[in-house]
Order: structure tokens, then C-alpha cells, then sequence
């Protein structure tokens, strides 16, 4: 009787558990694992019970909670826009906990969950206009150069040059000329002139014995930038005008804050985004030069390089900090400047390797919008431009992006909605907060861009080498190219020197590999020690931050300017330039001169493209 008694309470309270509330049994934020969608998507990972939802806009709070008790669910992150009826909703999915554990011994077990018909069960209820896993992964690529190059300077005021497998020809200009001769192929000189040379093409005076060189002056003659000496030279003829602060947001894999070559040009906050929410801290938890942090978890390391990732680099968030603050260095005399907000939007408990590919959650990137869009508000005139002059948020660099290429057309209508959704989040935020996202086109030899970068409220960049303005960015060692497609703007993508991490207190949680010691590929430099912290940096990472820095001079120069506004002019300074390749098609380098338009009306779009022509011509 006892026996029966005690069976007969299980299965009610098996029941009572089933018509209430699934168990709690739920891990730490973590634990979360990373684990496949289903056996139909082998590609497709996803974090282990957690479920992304829209719902009608009419719901009230009240409904949504009775919705989310009736599947289930828990929510753990919701951003309602009430103005649009938008909303976004990340939950829990609630599996049996340990009283279900102790049933399986009398054969009561309620069997786990699977996330697929979870999500299957939300998406037949008519209260949720949409569902889907959460994390479906957003794919970061940065291509190994290969070998380990080594410094090979052909004297003080040349360049150094490479062969078709990115490596150092160390028996300088006699050994070159006798590979490429045997090879018939160009040379690829690794330079700083894509910062000196215009996009329609500059005459360099190469210094000897490269201008004695017939074969050398057959490719280099003549070069290709982004037009940012002339634009500056431009800049001191109209009187060196006064600049409105702006901010960038840098989201990447965290920024090296107490680097020298950054010094003067942090914002005080930092930011991290995970799968759970953000973190925001101010400049009083910021680590100094002297602080040591052994712990990528403390909070003083928001913000601060994650841990080494196989093919993206915790330095890469510094080198594209690097880049922006070069483009604008020119411009800081007597003006407030143009400051960098750290922002890394990588969870080191959630990412995944595979071969040169890390991938991070898409909700993670939702969370940094949501950050910018609650933390820093656009408001539209002189008296909001940021704590201490450090300007509003106006531009947001992003060098990553999702990738087509990478999924089967089944799995990519799985992933297209999610990635959606991150485009949702951005439009929410440009709705309300006016500033440009710029983001890489990818690197995966494609016609099209990457997502979110064919939507027309963002700009998308492709890369290309500044020696031909023709030839798209394509590395023989790895068989990649920059993606290419119509409505893209193009801008230098090889041989880009900027900042790289080194030992650091504020870094000695990093694996000591990750600082790539004697690694550095530079052009000898007069007024900074560039060999001991920087290296070159290619592809459409390298590409993406020269844009957004021009997207940022764009606002400083004119803070009422919209992000259309912005984002039409840079279109306009390619001058219907066209970067070609055997995969496509995509606008032409963008052009500092022309689109700042110095001296100049600063409303005519029109001035700038009769300039550019009459240079073309």
C-alpha cells in the first residue's frame, strides 16, 4: 500500500509539473553550451536551451508572461520599442530539473525537451509573429598570412615587398626582381602610401634603387589610396575649421585601451555584450598601465582584448582602433577630436572554432545595439555631444559579418531570419539615434556581401589592393577574396600598418603566443617606435576602419548631418569608380577629399562629384 501510495503522488506530481511549469534545471550563463540545431543542419550550432521571440504588438506585458508560462520559457532579456510595437525577446527554455531525476526510478521520466520543437510549438502559436534558436552563430574570418615575416626594408626610404605566398623576399630588390620575372606576376609592395596616394591614382617618386628598377616601376608607378593627404592639405588651405567631437564604436574583439599609439583617444567607457545582457563601465574602473588582470572576468577588463581565438585575434579590436585613429590623427590639432568607445561582443564560453572561423552569438551583437541605443542617445544638437567632449556615438565600425557562403540554402533560411533580426535591432536604433554602421563585406570570394550589409541603412566595405584599384583583395595563400556587390564602397585592404597588442599588466591573462613576437611587418617610421607595437593588417577588417573614420570626420565636420546624409557622400567620392573581380562588382575606393570637400560647400553633394570627374578626366 505504501508502495502504491507513494507511486500515486509521483505521478501527480509528474502531472501537476508537466501542466504547471517544465523543471528549472537550468545551468549558469557560463555553462551554456554550444550544441547542434538538429541532424538536418549539421552546421547550424545554437546555445543550448535559450529560443529568440517576436510577439504581436498588442500583447501587454501581462499576456507576454502568461505566454512565456504556458511553453515553458523564462525570459532573461526583452527590448520593447512602444513607439513601433518592435519587440525582441531572448528565454530560457525550462527542462526537467531533479524531481524529475528521481522519478525516472519509478519510470515516470519526462523526457528532455528538444529545441527544434520548441521552437516548431511558438511558431504555430498565433501570439508569436516569430521564433527561432537563440545564437545562431555570426562568422569572423581573418586570414593567416602564412609564414613568419620578417623585417626586410630595402633602405630608410623605400618599401618592402613581398611574394604571391605573403613572404618576405629577404634578398631585396636584385632576389625580386629575379622571383617575379620567373613568376610573370606583379609585385606587392607593403607600404603606408594608401594614405598618401588619391583614388584616382598618385605618381609616386620612388626613392632609388626602386625608381632605377624598370620592372618595379611597371606595377608602382603609379598608386592607389583614399585621398587622406590631399583631404588634410585641403583641410589647413580652408583654415583648419573647428571640429564637433564624435565617438566610434569599435565592435570587435576588445581594444587595447593603454596602448601609446591610442593615447588621448579613449572614450572613458568600455563595453562588453554577451548572450545574457551587456556591461557598461565608466572611466573610474578603467585599469592603469601598472594593474595587473589575471582574470578576463574581472570587470575592469571590460572592453579589453578577449582570450586568444584561432583566426581572430584578440589584438584585432586594437588594429582596427589603430586604423581609425591614424585616418584622424591629422585632424586632432585644437580640436576636441574624433574618440574610440571600446565594445567587445565575444563570450569566451560560447564561441566555437573551426578552422580559420569563429563564430560568436548574433544576440551577443543585439545587446551592444541595445547598449548604444539605452546608454548613448543621439540628441541632435551641441549640448549632447557626450561626457567630457568626448561627442555622441555616431559611427559604429563593425568588422565582421554572416556569411552565405558558409550554409546550405535549407540552413540559411534558418539563419537569414535571425540575422534579421540583428537588422531589426540596428534600424530600431538608427530610427531613433542618428549614427552610420559600417560593416566588412567578408572575405569569402563571393558575389555578395555578407548580411547585414545589403541593407540600405548600413554601409558595407570591400577591400582591395592600394597598388591597382582594379583588382579586389585576394590572398593566394588562403584562397580568399573580399566579397563584392554593387551598392558596396571599396577601400585599400593590404599591407595596413596600425597597433598590435604587446605584453601588458592589463593583458597577462593572454597566452603569451598571442603577443606574435617579431612578427611586426613595417615601414621604418621617423616619429613613432612602430617596430616594437605594430603590424600590418589586410582584408576587409583593414578596409572597413578607413571608412568609418571618414564616416566620423563626415559628422565632426557637420554634427547636423544625418547618417543618410553620411552615407550618401562617401557613395558619391567613389565618382562611379568600379573595383572588378572574376566574382563581382563593387563601387571604387572612396575618396577623403571628395567627400569632405574642404573649402567647399559642405551641403553639395553635386561640387564633390564634378570635382571627382574633373580628376578622373
Amino acid at each position: 500500500m505504501p508502495l502504491l501510495f507513494m507511486a500515486a503522488a509521483c505521478l501527480y506530481l509528474q502531472l501537476l509539473s508537466i501542466v504547471l511549469l517544465p523543471g528549472r534545471h537550468l545551468r549558469s550563463a557560463e555553462e551554456i553550451a554550444i550544441v547542434p540545431y538538429d541532424a538536418a543542419y549539421p552546421q547550424l550550432e545554437v546555445l543550448e536551451d535559450r529560443v529568440l521571440a517576436e510577439t504581436r504588438s498588442g500583447l501587454s506585458g501581462r499576456e507576454r508572461a502568461q505566454l512565456w508560462r504556458e511553453h515553458g520559457l523564462r525570459l532573461t532579456f526583452e527590448w520593447v520599442n512602444p513607439d513601433s510595437g518592435f519587440t525582441y525577446h531572448e528565454l530560457d527554455v525550462l527542462q526537467p530539473g531533479k524531481l524529475d531525476g528521481l522519478l525516472d526510478n519509478v519510470g515516470i521520466a519526462r523526457p528532455h525537451r528538444e529545441l527544434r520543437d520548441v521552437v516548431e510549438e511558438l511558431d504555430s502559436d498565433p501570439r508569436v509573429n516569430w521564433a527561432a534558436p537563440d545564437a545562431l552563430l555570426m562568422e569572423w574570418n581573418e586570414s593567416s598570412l602564412g609564414a613568419e615575416a620578417a623585417t626586410a626594408a630595402l633602405d630608410q626610404q623605400a618599401a618592402m615587398f613581398i611574394n604571391d605566398k605573403y613572404q618576405n623576399i629577404k634578398g631585396g630588390l636584385a632576389a625580386w626582381e629575379q622571383e617575379a620575372e620567373a613568376a610573370r606576376q606583379d609585385p606587392m609592395p607593403l607600404f603606408e602610401y594608401y594614405r598618401l596616394c588619391d583614388p584616382q591614382g598618385t605618381t609616386v617618386d620612388w626613392a632609388e634603387p626602386l625608381s632605377g628598377s624598370e620592372l618595379f616601376m611597371q606595377g608602382n608607378a603609379v598608386l592607389f589610396g583614399n585621398g587622406e593627404a590631399t583631404s588634410f592639405r585641403e583641410y589647413g588651405n580652408a583654415g583648419s575649421p573647428e571640429l564637433s567631437p564624435v565617438t566610434v564604436c569599435v565592435a570587435d574583439t576588445g581594444i587595447f585601451v593603454n596602448h601609446p599609439d591610442l593615447s588621448g583617444r579613449m572614450h572613458p567607457d568600455a563595453l562588453d555584450a554577451n548572450y545574457r545582457n551587456y556591461r557598461r563601465i565608466g572611466p573610474d574602473k578603467r585599469p592603469g598601465n601598472g594593474i595587473e588582470l589575471t582574470d578576463r572576468e574581472d570587470e575592469r577588463g571590460t572592453g579589453l582584448p578577449r582570450e586568444a581565438i584561432q583566426g581572430r585575434p584578440s589584438g584585432h579590436g586594437t588594429s582596427v582602433a589603430g586604423l581609425i585613429t591614424r585616418c584622424t590623427a591629422d585632424y586632432e590639432a585644437g580640436n576636441p577630436g574624433i574618440r574610440i568607445l571600446p565594445a567587445s561582443v565575444k563570450s569566451e564560453s560560447t564561441f566555437r572554432m573551426v578552422g580559420y572561423k569563429v563564430k560568436s552569438p548574433i544576440s551577443a551583437f543585439i545587446k551592444l545595439v541595445n547598449a548604444l541605443s539605452e546608454n548613448y542617445p543621439v540628441m541632435g544638437d551641441s549640448s549632447s555631444w557626450g561626457p567630457d567632449g568626448q561627442g555622441e556615438v555616431r559611427v559604429v565600425s563593425v568588422s565582421a559579418s554572416v556569411p552565405k557562403a558558409f550554409f546550405s540554402e535549407a540552413e540559411w533560411k534558418v539563419v537569414a531570419n535571425v540575422v534579421g533580426k540583428a537588422s531589426g535591432s540596428i534600424w530600431e536604433d538608427v530610427s531613433r539615434n542618428d549614427r552610420l554602421y559600417v560593416f566588412a563585406a567578408g572575405n569569402e570570394a563571393q558575389g555578395v556581401t555578407n548580411k547585414p550589409g545589403e541593407e540600405d541603412y548600413v554601409l558595407s566595405v570591400s577591400a582591395c589592393m592600394p597598388a591597382d584599384p582594379s583588382r579586389p583583395w585576394l590572398s593566394p595563400a588562403s584562397a580568399e577574396g573580399s566579397n563584392l556587390e554593387a551598392h558596396c564602397v571599396s577601400a585599400p585592404g593590404y599591407g595596413l600598418v596600425t597597433s598590435r597588442i604587446y605584453p601588458h599588466p592589463n593583458l597577462s591573462y593572454l597566452p603569451s603566443e598571442e603577443f606574435r613576437e617579431g612578427r611586426f611587418v613595417t615601414v621604418p617610421q621617423v616619429d613613432f617606435p612602430w617596430s616594437t607595437r605594430t603590424s600590418t593588417f589586410s582584408a576587409t577588417s583593414g578596409a572597413t576602419p578607413q571608412v568609418s573614420a571618414l564616416a566620423a570626420l563626415l559628422y565632426a565636420q557637420d554634427p547636423t548631418r544625418r547618417w543618410e546624409d553620411v552615407r550618401q557622400r562617401i557613395i558619391d567620392s567613389t565618382a562611379g569608380r568600379k573595383v572588378t573581380g572574376e566574382y563581382g562588382e563593387s563601387m571604387g575606393l572612396v575618396d577623403y577629399a571628395a567627400a569632405l570637400d574642404w573649402g567647399r560647400s559642405r551641403g553639395s553633394t553635386e561640387v564633390s562629384l564634378q570635382r571627382s570627374a574633373a580628376v578622373l578626366k
